[in-house]
C-alpha cells in the first residue's frame, strides 16, 4: 500500500518498502517530515516526498527497531526488514 500525499501538489519521488512485525506502529522520518503507516499489517510502502536519509522505525510496546536508508535519486526504491 502506498500512502497518498495530500495537499499542495506533493509528489512521490521515491519509495521505501518495509516488512515489520505485525501490530507495530511504523514511521518514516526525515527531519521534521514524519510519515506514518496507516495500518499495522506488517508490510507497508512509504511514498517519499523527497530524497535524503530517511529513518524507518517500528515500535510495539517496549520493543523497537529502526534503520536509516539513504535515498539519493528520484524513482529509487529501497527495501528493509525490521525484526525485533
Amino acid at each position: 500500500m502506498i500512502i497518498p500525499l495530500g495537499g499542495g501538489g506533493s509528489k512521490v519521488v521515491a519509495s521505501i518498502v518495509v516488512t515489520y512485525p505485525a501490530g507495530s506502529t511504523l514511521t518514516c522520518t526525515l527531519g521534521s517530515k514524519v510519515l506514518t503507516a496507516q495500518d499495522t499489517s506488517g508490510k507497508w510502502v512509504f511514498g517519499l516526498p523527497s530524497t535524503g536519509s530517511w529513518v524507518v522505525k517500528a515500535v510495539k510496546g517496549s520493543k523497537s527497531k529502526s534503520a536509516t536508508l539513504k535515498i539519493t535519486a528520484e524513482g529509487q526504491v529501497k527495501t528493509v526488514e525490521l525484526v525485533y
